[in-house]
């Protein structure tokens, strides 16, 4: 018979399930039309926001991420940007 492992979430397990919780709140409580890239660079900033910045994904991958957001939000962004691949 086998053993009953039962793990208590990590801190940082706890802060993400509680920022993916807030934007469950936000998207049900949001009126029609709002568009779902401006909630979601808003969700990416909330991330970086709270990230310690000491890997990688984190420090660069964010801000990387955040700009080309931006510039679909701008009508900047096109198909060969350098960030696609």
């Amino acid at each position: 018979m086998s053993r009953l492992d039962i793990k208590s979430p990590s801190k940082a397990e706890t802060v993400v399930e509680n920022l993916y919780r807030d934007v469950e709140r936000r998207i049900a409580a949001s009126p029609p039309g709002l568009c779902p890239v401006d909630m979601s660079l808003s969700f990416l900033r909330l991330c970086h926001a709270q990230s310690c910045g000491k890997c990688v994904p984190c420090r660069v991958g964010l801000t990387q991420l955040g700009n080309l957001m931006e510039d679909v939000m701008k009508h900047h962004s096109h198909h060969e940007h350098p960030g696609y691949h």
